[in-house]
């Protein structure tokens, strides 16, 4: 229930920042604290250059974002330098990416064992560098990392936000995301990817990019396929005012609990306040992953949520041809699709500092057609090239972080920072 709490916080407005984060630490207190112990790994090998054992703890090896941005980390791991060991809390054994378990060099289902188990198997397995890949979502093992089962321990793609455990080494960020002077706050020591924390990995029956619909319809789709939860009410007003201020346009929502009627007419009613006609709203609920994908090219421009940006559902888009209007926050989770837009060279364009200039800037992209036909095409080549689609370069600069983890330990030392004050 806690982590539930906690992960819901991540919605709540940019100026609760740190208030959000002390929530993490005082659960850190109540939760980890007591399960805090010296370990013992004095007969751990300290050989800087060896051979490392990399283990992810996951729920989500499943057809799910960690799912689909872990493939090509594991199918491009050096396994020469690097052993690959998965942790899978899946209950459904079938759900599981096959890609994933046949990239490992061993799996453990780990669902049914208590966390005292699952610390037993990991330090039996020797495990150098555990990495979770859930934070406070789901099925997540944090009390299992608060007993210190590997000598280093990270926080990497599965939270967007500091765990606030102590007993978590490193949270591996990038400098879009993490900005230097940007005054996040982490319990772990934040620790720079060169780019992105991301790499997207298309699936292969992706549609190709199809024109704006604008071109056939005459008037502008706006949409956003991001959970409800993420729809606050300061997003739903400044949706309804780019739509007042955008004639005949309408608005798609896709999201699984729209397959809920009373859900449905909850937001309609939400919007029917802010003078949106429900003939100008969309609702639709979850299809298959094809079928969304195919839905991209209904859309002319997505509305990204805030401060809750997406995450998978940002670099989907893009990927279909869609624009995708961003605010620019002051935490990691706010920062997302700015850093997905960063590295295709279209934050300047695309990322605004505030509400206002969001709904500026989506008014603005919506009255620009010839711009809109331009970015449909321009947008899935550039990411092709750019740093969110190179997984062999990825992964070789993600094997570095690693080994300068690595190296830390061995000399008794914890790495710096790698964020400016």
């Amino acid at each position: 229930m806690g982590s539930n709490i906690l992960f819901e916080c991540n919605n709540v407005s940019q100026q609760e920042r740190e208030a959000v984060f002390h929530r993490h630490c005082e659960w850190a207190t109540h939760f980890e604290t007591p399960l805090l112990a010296p370990v013992d790994f004095s007969t751990r090998d300290r050989d800087p250059v060896r051979k490392l054992r990399i283990g992810y703890v996951s729920g989500d090896f499943t057809l799910h974002p960690v799912g689909f941005l872990l493939r090509d980390i594991l199918r491009y791991h050096d396994k020469g330098g690097f052993g690959v060991h998965c942790f899978s809390m899946v209950i459904r054994a079938e759900e599981v990416l096959p890609e994933l378990r046949e990239s490992a060099d061993s799996w453990d289902d780990i669902f049914f064992l208590s966390d005292e188990e699952l610390v037993d198997i990991i330090r039996k397995a020797e495990i150098d560098i555990l990495v979770d890949l859930s934070g406070h979502t789901a099925f997540n093992r944090l009390l299992a990392f608060a007993r210190q089962p590997a000598p280093v321990q990270v926080e990497w793609i599965g939270y967007f936000h500091s765990t606030g455990m102590t007993s978590i080494d490193y949270f591996i960020t990038d400098p879009h995301t993490t900005p230097s002077g940007g005054g996040q706050l982490f319990s772990e020591t934040p620790l720079y990817m060169p780019h992105t924390r991301f790499c997207y990995g298309p699936p292969a029956y992706a549609p190709e990019v199809v024109t704006p619909p604008v071109e056939k319809s005459g008037s502008i789709t706006f949409g956003s396929f991001n959970r409800l939860s993420k729809i606050t009410d300061e997003v739903a007003n400044a949706w309804a005012r780019i739509l007042h201020a955008v004639p005949d346009s309408r608005l798609v929502v896709k999201a699984g609990a729209l397959a809920d009627t009373t859900v449905r007419e909850r937001l309609t009613a939400r919007f029917t306040k802010l003078d949106i006609s429900p003939d100008r709203m969309d609702l639709r609920e979850n299809s298959s992953h094809y079928e969304m994908l195919v839905q991209y090219g209904e859309i002319d421009i997505a509305l990204d949520t805030f401060p809750f940006n997406g995450g998978m559902t940002t670099l989907e888009a893009l990927w279909m041809g869609v624009p995708v209007v961003t605010i620019a926050g002051n935490s990691v989770v706010s920062r997302q699709t700015f850093s997905a837009l960063a590295n295709i060279g279209l934050a300047d364009e695309l990322a605004f500092p505030n509400v206002e200039a969001y709904i500026q800037g989506a008014v603005a992209l919506a009255s620009d057609r010839a711009r809109l036909g331009e970015l449909r095409q321009q947008i899935r080549p550039r990411m092709a090239a750019s740093p969110l689609r190179q997984p062999e370069q990825f992964v070789r600069d993600l094997e570095a972080l690693y080994r300068r983890m690595w190296e830390a330990w061995c000399r008794g030392e914890k790495l710096a920072s790698d964020i400016a004050p």
